[in-house]
């Protein structure tokens, strides 16, 4: 049965609900599961013509409703039963995977808009630190007076809403038990400027889950998204995927907050929050890079987790020079066209292969920096107190990117697995400090803390010392 509440996203529910079609309904079986979310639809009547098509299905029970956004239809079937009093009897079934699920208590309208959404996960409370607004509500719960800050922090992200880390104050009392007192778990909410579709609630949400594994350091467990609807109300919306995809791979924090703390750590920088509002207000092309990092983080083989990473350092560090002006080029390119054409015609060229290539000229003069130059470019703008400590140093990015052009164009190469590794660390480490950059955190602020990452033991320089004695 379901629990009060936002759905916990580690936990298997399974309930009998009633599926709409039309006008017209059919019994059938939600199951939301972290492996998979399945909706099996049963009857003997046959569902509308375009049912088993379906992208979007709503159903409910007694005390819930679900609009399911299907993923794929896995089969139907169709069974004849023969009955010698009744004649033939058919039973259908159909089966959807579900991407994820909406999920409404209480009187909430599956129409109605969402105007933000809240994060629950263990790993928050780690992330945050032990704050001085901590302190502070544990010292008013000790004096009975709560009309303190229960805010962290409020950051507005321009053009998009607010990103606010709050504590959830309850406090409770049991006579019978003898005990009372109070708990403050932290919370993460997003609000948008303009409500949005429920349609478009997940993809919000990954918006910010892809964002924040870049400061947690891989995937982290998720235990509920509660949706903030644009109606006043006191009922529950959530929502429920699977968690199939994600790995948890690291135990510590890459980048913490390290803001507002108690005892603040000198050797960890405090996180600018001015990243998360450059973040939101990155077109959705620049922005899917961070989408794509996580996807080649979550690889298993060290060479496709190589080649995604050099992609994306290459997109990051791209720089456009031209051999010549290009206005010029173009002007004489224009000019002298017909003369091109004709003189090559009759050299037996076709005239769509001449426009080609002319063309190409074009983009071609744009292109005087290659990738190994941007990289290098790059690596050059990286504190000396980084580069120095590294055991690759710079004359072996050029032999990355010939691995790099080796691979992806099948040509016969010979590596060692261990070297193929550090390659790969050394591209994640100046990967995650390009994305840093993206989102306004300077390289200063990323080399203090990419010796985090994993891997990176694999290209830091251990200096052996030696002693003299006397």
């Amino acid at each position: 049965m379901f629990t009060e509440g936002a759905l916990n996203l580690n936990t298997v529910y399974e309930h009998n609900v009633i599926v709409n079609d039309g006008d017209d309904v059919f019994f059938g079986k939600l199951t939301l599961s972290p492996e998979k979310c399945i909706l099996k639809v049963m009857s003997e009547r046959r569902p509308s013509l375009g049912f088993s098509e379906s992208t979007v299905i709503e159903c409910s029970d007694q005390n819930k409703r679900f609009v399911l956004y299907v993923r794929d239809n896995i089969f139907e079937r169709g069974l004849s039963l023969k009955s010698y009093l009744k004649g033939d009897t058919s039973f259908l079934e159909y089966v959807f995977e579900i991407a994820f699920a909406v999920c409404f208590e209480g009187g909430v309208c599956s129409t109605a808009k969402v105007s933000g959404l809240t994060m629950d996960f263990d790993k928050l409370k780690t992330w945050v630190g032990y704050t001085k607004t901590q302190q502070n509500l544990m010292e008013a719960g000790r004096g009975n007076a709560f009309n303190v800050q229960n805010k962290e922090f409020n950051q507005v992200l321009e053009g998009y809403g607010q990103l606010e880390l709050y504590y959830e104050v309850q406090t409770h009392g049991d006579h019978s038990q003898f005990s009372s007192g109070m708990v403050f778990p932290p919370k993460l909410s997003l609000h948008y400027d303009k409500v949005i579709e429920v349609k478009g609630a997940y993809s919000e949400y990954k918006k910010l889950y892809e964002l924040l594994t870049n400061f947690m350091g891989s995937d982290f467990q998720v235990e509920s998204v509660e949706l903030i609807m644009s109606r006043d109300n006191y009922s529950t919306t959530s929502l429920y995927f699977p968690l199939s995809q994600q790995t948890y791979e690291r135990d510590y924090l890459l980048f913490p907050l390290s803001k507002n703390l108690r005892y603040p750590d000198r050797s960890i920088p405090e996180l600018p929050l001015a990243s998360f509002s450059n973040y939101f207000q990155l077109p959705e092309g620049e922005r899917e890079v961070f989408s794509k990092y996580l996807s080649y983080q979550r690889m298993q083989i060290n060479e496709e987790r190589f080649l995604g990473y050099f992609r994306l350092l290459e997109r990051l560090t791209l720089k456009k020079k031209a051999y010549v002006d290009q206005g010029s080029l173009e002007e004489l390119l224009n000019e002298y066209k017909p003369d091109i054409v004709e003189k090559l015609k009759n050299c037996g060229a076709n005239r769509s292969d001449v426009e080609n290539l002319m063309s190409r000229v074009k983009g071609l003069n744009k292109l005087k920096y290659n990738t190994l130059k941007c990289i290098l470019d790059f690596y050059k703008t990286l504190p000396s107190d980084l580069t120095d400590g590294l055991s690759l140093k710079q004359d072996e990015i050029k032999d990355i990117c010939a691995l790099r052009n080796d691979i992806t164009h099948a040509n016969p190469y010979t590596i060692k697995e261990a070297d193929l590794k550090r390659y790969t660390a050394f591209i994640n480490m100046l990967l995650y400090l390009a994305l840093l950059k993206k989102i306004g955190i300077h390289t200063e602020i990323g080399s203090e803390i990419v010796h985090h990452l994993n891997g990176f033991h694999l290209i830091r320089e251990f200096k052996t010392h030696r002693t003299t004695i006397v």
